[in-house]
C-alpha cells in the first residue's frame, strides 16, 4: 500500500485590512495579508467620502512597491495627487476600494478579496515648503521661484518679498504681480514692474549680483504651511540683450516739443539727436543739426526743438502739408542695460498738435538815426503786414521788413512821413 501525502491546506486569499496616507510626502500604505504581488493597480481607487467621487486610481501613482514581509503595499502619489488629497481632507475624509484580484499571494494561487469603502487614516502635512531656486529674466521681467513641493499660488503676497542689487538697487519690496496664478505646480512666476525690471537690468549690466529676501508669509503650500523664510537668497539672472523699439511719437508745434515713446525704459543720460530725422513733404530735418534740448523720463524722450526747426515744420504744415514721419537710426537711445534703440524708418507721428497761439509783441525799439523800428516777438513771425501797425498815429502801410523774419524784425521807416525828432512812439498790434 502506497500512502499518498496529504494535500497542503489551502492558503487564505490576500485581504486588504487597512490604509494610511502621509500627506507630507504623498505615500499611501495599504495593509494586505499574504501579499506578494500587485496584479492590477487600476482596481485600487481612492475616493472622497462626501460624495464618493473618484480622486485617483493607484495605477496612475508615481510608483508602487510590495513588502511581503510586512504584508504592505506602498503607492507613492504624484505631487498633483498628493495636493488633491491635501485639499480634500480639509473638508472631508478619504476611503479606498480594492477590486477582487488586485493582489496575489506568494504562490499566486489566491487572488485578493474585494473591499469597498475602507477608511483611510491620514497624517497631516506639517512641513513648510522651501525655496530651491530663484531666477529672473531681465528681458521679460519674469521672476521664477521654484519650491520643493507644490505651492498654493492663491496665497502669494509679493509685499513679503524683497529684491536688491549689489550697489545700484537698494533692498526694496517686490513690485510685481503673479503671472501663473491658474497653474498647479511648484513654481511661482512673478512679473516685475517695468521700473524694477529696468533698474535690475542696469545693475546686471554693471556686473552686480541680485539677491532676494522672502518672509514666511510670502507663500504657503496647499496645507497652509508658510514657507521657510530666507534672506540674501541669490537670484540667477538672464541679461536683457535686446534693444528698445520705437513705440510712438507725438509733436506739439505750439510748445515746440517732440516726444518719442519707446517699448521700455530708457537710459536717462543718453540720447544722440543726430540719429533722429523728421520727414515732411519730401524734405528731411535732422534734429541734431540745431540747438535742440532733450530729457528722458522712464520710456519717453522729450525734445524741445530749436525755433528754426519748429518754424520749418509750422511753415510746411500751414501750406497744406500732411503726414510727418520720424526716422530713427540705431543707437539714438539706449535701454537701461545699454542696448541700442532699433532702427525704424518713416514712422508716422500719430499726434500733431498745431500751433494755435498768436505771437505776442514782447519788446520794441525806435531808432531815429537809421529810421528803423526793431520789434521782438514771442515766436518766429514769417511775414510782416504794416497795415496792422501804427506808430504815433501813422499806419505803417508802406513800411518794409529789411531783416529778420525770426523772433526779431527790423522795419524801415524811410518811406513814412515821420519827424526825425520823434522821441516817443506808440506801437500797437
Amino acid at each position: 500500500l502506497v500512502l499518498a501525502a496529504a494535500p497542503a491546506p489551502c492558503a487564505a486569499a490576500p485581504e486588504v485590512s487597512a490604509a494610511a496616507l502621509r500627506l507630507a510626502d504623498g505615500v499611501l500604505e495599504v495593509a494586505v495579508s499574504g501579499v506578494t504581488r500587485i496584479d492590477d493597480a487600476a482596481l485600487v481607487t481612492v475616493h472622497r467620502d462626501s460624495d464618493s467621487a473618484l480622486l485617483f486610481a493607484a495605477d496612475t501613482a508615481q510608483s508602487a512597491a510590495v513588502d511581503s514581509g510586512l504584508e504592505l503595499v506602498t503607492f507613492t502619489l504624484t505631487e498633483a495627487q498628493r495636493v488633491t488629497a491635501v485639499e480634500t481632507v480639509q473638508t472631508t475624509t478619504l476611503s479606498i476600494d480594492a477590486g477582487a484580484g488586485a493582489f496575489f499571494d506568494e504562490d499566486l494561487s489566491e487572488a485578493s478579496l474585494a473591499v469597498q469603502g475602507l477608511g483611510i487614516t491620514t497624517q497631516a502635512d506639517a512641513v513648510s515648503p522651501q525655496i530651491l531656486s530663484a531666477a529672473i529674466d531681465l528681458q521679460s521681467g519674469e521672476l521664477t521661484l521654484t519650491f520643493d513641493e507644490y505651492v498654493d499660488l492663491t496665497s502669494v503676497a509679493p509685499g513679503y518679498g524683497e529684491i536688491a542689487a549689489t550697489t545700484s538697487v537698494p533692498t526694496q519690496a517686490l513690485d510685481a504681480t503673479l503671472s501663473n496664478g491658474n497653474s498647479l505646480g511648484a513654481t511661482a512666476v512673478l512679473q516685475l514692474s517695468e521700473t524694477q525690471r529696468s533698474a535690475l537690468s542696469f545693475a546686471e549690466a554693471q556686473g552686480e549680483g541680485i539677491t532676494s529676501n522672502f518672509a514666511a508669509a510670502f507663500i504657503a503650500d496647499h496645507a497652509g504651511n508658510s514657507m521657510v523664510e530666507v534672506s540674501g537668497y541669490s537670484v540667477s539672472a538672464t541679461a536683457d540683450s535686446t534693444g528698445p523699439q520705437f513705440a510712438s511719437a507725438s509733436l506739439d508745434l505750439e510748445a515746440g516739443e517732440l516726444q518719442i515713446q519707446a517699448s521700455e525704459h530708457l537710459l536717462e543720460d543718453f540720447a544722440d539727436l543726430s540719429l533722429l530725422q523728421l520727414n515732411f513733404g519730401g524734405d528731411s530735418l535732422n534734429i541734431g543739426s540745431a540747438s535742440a534740448t532733450w530729457s528722458i523720463a522712464t520710456d519717453s524722450l522729450t525734445i524741445v526743438l530749436s525755433e528754426d526747426q519748429r518754424d520749418s515744420i509750422i511753415t510746411w504744415s500751414s501750406n497744406g502739408g500732411s503726414a510727418i514721419t520720424l526716422t530713427t537710426s540705431e543707437g539714438a537711445m539706449k535701454d537701461a542695460a545699454g542696448n541700442l534703440l532699433q532702427a525704424a524708418s518713416d514712422q508716422i507721428i500719430s499726434s500733431v498738435t498745431p500751433d494755435s497761439a498768436q505771437p505776442t509783441l514782447t519788446a520794441h525799439e525806435i531808432r531815429l538815426g537809421p529810421s528803423e523800428i526793431h520789434l521782438t516777438f514771442s515766436e518766429y513771425v514769417p511775414t510782416f503786414d504794416g497795415t496792422k501797425f501804427t506808430l504815433h498815429g501813422v499806419v505803417l502801410t508802406s513800411a518794409t521788413a529789411v531783416s529778420g523774419f525770426d523772433k526779431s524784425l527790423v522795419i524801415s521807416l524811410n518811406t513814412l512821413p515821420l519827424q526825425d525828432t520823434l522821441v516817443e512812439a506808440y506801437l500797437s498790434n
